[in-house]
């Protein structure tokens, strides 16, 4: 609540009926261009009344007004409402994404012996290969922050490069996978945050193993990462010991 309500650049919205509140939701801006949608909530009486599809609009509307070319936000998988809300208001699926948690690993197998930390020399090889990634597509291009997603651009690539947050899993000079993970910290809570990983299923599933390594060594809680919902990733992660754990979608509205 703080944070929404010193939030200067987004906007903390409420919608009350007879003075009383019945619906609340926050508008932030990740970027820029990009604004998130998050925290709607429509009180159980106050539902079926159009309230939540006003909420929406005013959310987006709030997002054009600061200069956003796009509004963007998860919702469960299941929650069947919340996804036709969305449509009607003419969001668009982009992505099906699993939350993934993994333990530290004490000992990182001898096989992750070809894990590099790039540098910002390395931005044109690395940049050239996200752009031919395959899991684009399925991930909607994002990176996410603490339940927050953006487009993965150039620059942030950039910026995380030059911050030492990139890792890439390469074999005989080709990378086979590449994550951006820094250190997060909540309430105490202090994990380690994937905000991007892309890669085959192989190289995610090794890449998996070493920041699980990473975190043991950061001495970290645990390693947290999103990844396409398709059963070829769930088995890497499985074999890499992480655990399923929330199935969310992504919407966007351009404009």
């Amino acid at each position: 609540w703080d944070q929404w309500l010193a939030d200067a650049k987004g906007a903390l919205l409420v919608a009350d009926v007879a003075g009383e509140p019945v619906a609340l939701g926050h508008l932030t801006m990740v970027n820029a261009d990009e604004g998130w949608i998050e925290g709607i909530r429509v009180a159980e009486a106050a539902r079926g009344n159009g309230i939540g599809g006003g909420m929406v609009r005013a959310l987006v509307a709030a997002a054009r007004e600061r200069h956003a070319t796009v509004a963007r936000s998860f919702t469960e998988e299941a929650n069947a409402v919340a996804r036709a809300l969305f449509v009607r208001q003419g969001f668009s699926l982009v992505a099906e994404l699993v939350r993934y948690t993994g333990e530290p690993l004490a000992e990182a197998p001898d096989a992750l012996s070809v894990v590099r930390t790039p540098g910002p020399d390395d931005l044109p090889r690395l940049w050239d290969w996200l752009e031919q990634s395959n899991l684009t597509p399925m991930n909607g291009g994002l990176t996410f922050s603490f339940w927050a997603g953006q487009a993965m651009t150039e620059s942030l690539l950039a910026a995380a490069l030059a911050a030492g947050e990139v890792t890439t899993l390469e074999d005989f000079g080709a990378v086979a996978a590449l994550s951006v993970a820094a250190p997060y910290e909540v309430a105490g809570d202090r994990y380690l945050e994937v905000r991007y990983i892309d890669g085959q299923a192989d190289g995610l599933s090794r890449l998996g193993q070493a920041l699980r390594a990473r975190a043991h060594t950061q001495g970290l809680a645990r390693v947290e990462l999103w990844l396409p919902d398709a059963l070829i990733l769930r088995d890497a992660m499985d074999g890499a010991g992480f655990t399923r754990r929330d199935l969310m979608v992504v919407y966007a509205h351009e404009f």
